[in-house]
């Protein structure tokens, strides 16, 4: 579990990511609930309690394992 989600403060929406998925890429909002990406798309507006990142001008692969990370 990550440390957004182990706080348990609700939903977490990642803004203006630049999303590279199926083979294209666009600027979207990610609202994740809990461990699991509950929705994809611009301007995205949820309930109740949220955390916010701002991604602008960052790269997000959902469900990309960098399977050469070495951990000392």
């Amino acid at each position: 579990m990550n440390s957004i989600a182990a706080q348990g403060r609700g939903d977490t929406v990642i803004r203006g990511a630049t999303l590279i998925n199926e083979g294209m890429s666009s600027e979207q909002d990610v609202l994740i609930r809990g461990e699991r990406i509950e929705q994809i798309g611009g301007s995205l507006r949820p309930r109740g309690a949220v955390t916010e990142i701002e991604a602008g001008g960052k790269w997000l692969l959902p469900g990309l394992i960098d399977d050469q990370v070495h951990f000392r």
